[in-house]
């Protein structure tokens, strides 16, 4: 059986001058492999889970927050849903993302109010998704989360995208 390849849909320009913004989100999104991007919207689906069950803020919430963010914002530009059994679905659903709550994660780095420039805004975007996911397993390990699910996936997340953009094939191109 043949697989078809899910499209993607298009980011909104919400605020009619965050282009910038809205390309480095999508570019950062196609140069990420498939499977990196399936793990980082699982790690996002269990942050959540946790953080329905938690009722205390913790260190990691902020950390977790914008995780969960991109990770929604990777699932709804691909068009996947989440079962419950943690598989990806692809649904039929074409219209724009609204990429709103993500923009409050990086608005103090990057202005999406304001005309600016799609390689800092992905730079920014790149970094503070890799001190989002150095932080979240640093916290994990040092709570002794070793078998948890959330620390492995963010573990996996980290190590695919430090190849791909910091120690490898895209270093010279993007940093």
């Amino acid at each position: 059986m043949e697989r078809c390849r899910p499209s993607t849909k298009g980011i909104k320009n919400v605020s009619g001058v965050a282009c910038h913004v809205s390309s480095a989100i999508q570019l950062l999104y196609h140069a990420t492999p498939e499977s990196t991007r399936s793990d980082l919207i699982l790690l996002s689906n269990e942050l959540e889970k946790e953080n329905l069950n938690q009722s205390n803020n913790d260190d990691c919430n902020s950390t977790s927050a914008f995780l969960m963010e991109l990770g929604n914002l990777f699932r709804d530009i691909g068009n996947h849903d989440l079962l419950s059994s943690d598989e990806l679905v692809i649904v039929n659903d074409r219209q724009s993302v609204d990429p709103t709550k993500f923009y409050n994660f990086i608005m103090p780095n990057i202005d999406s109010l304001h005309v600016g420039d799609a390689g800092t805004s992905l730079r920014v975007i790149l970094s503070s998704t890799r001190k989002a996911l150095e932080s979240l397993v640093i916290i994990r390990h040092y709570n002794n989360d070793g078998g948890g699910g959330v620390l492995q996936l963010a573990k996996t997340v980290l190590d695919d995208l430090q190849k791909l953009f910091w120690k490898g094939e895209m270093t010279h191109q993007i940093i």
